[in-house]
């Protein structure tokens, strides 16, 4: 029986609802690849994964909804770390941990970009979790409108959402800085 909590899942969503969730997805998607592209942040952000537990798409969630001037409290990151966990521990961790694997071993190059990228291709799948466990209203138009109404060098929501998450890794918060920067001038690229 599919899951009415669960966006995509056929149940209580409306056209114009998955319309809109398709178009939140693919900005998000977009804006994650674009950041975790800057230099840098890749490494902060694998790091975070590797050290303290980080769903790097949550801190990516935390920086775009924050840009878009969306701001994500300890109970809306609670329900999408909880939304997050069934992907990362039944599918990401395990397909995370095969593809380090298959490097680590030298296994064929062909085989682990293909690891690769069905590895990619589940993270968009959690991206998508994420956002459709987000509270009405929360989840940003993803348009070029939405982008213009935000000022460029406003960060303050992504410096709290992204402090709520820090708060929830029980990380220090100065670990997510650098990417206040990146986020910012990746917003202001992708929506124009």
């Amino acid at each position: 029986m599919p899951d009415p909590t669960v966006v995509g899942s056929g149940v209580g969503i409306g056209d114009d609802v998955a319309a809109a969730l398709d178009a939140a997805c693919g900005a998000f998607w977009r804006f994650s690849c674009s950041v975790y592209g800057r230099p840098g942040i890749a490494e902060i952000l694998l790091a975070l994964q590797d050290e303290a537990d980080a769903d790097v798409n949550l801190v990516l969630l935390c920086l775009w909804l924050g840009l878009y001037g969306k701001p994500l409290d300890a109970a809306g990151l609670a329900a999408a770390v909880r939304a997050a966990e069934p992907v990362q521990a039944g599918v990401l961790r395990p397909l995370r941990a095969a593809r380090r694997g298959l490097k680590a071993l030298g296994g064929p190059a062909s085989l682990y970009r293909d690891a690769r990228e069905l590895e990619l291709a589940v993270e968009q799948i959690a991206q998508r979790v994420l956002l459709g466990v987000l509270p009405p209203g929360t989840v940003p138009a993803a348009t070029a409108e939405a982008a213009a109404a935000c000022a460029p060098a406003d960060t303050a929501y992504a410096a709290v959402n992204l402090a709520v998450y820090a708060a929830h890794l029980q990380v220090d918060e100065s670990r997510m800085e650098p990417l206040l920067d990146a986020g910012r001038k990746t917003f202001r690229l992708s929506d124009d």
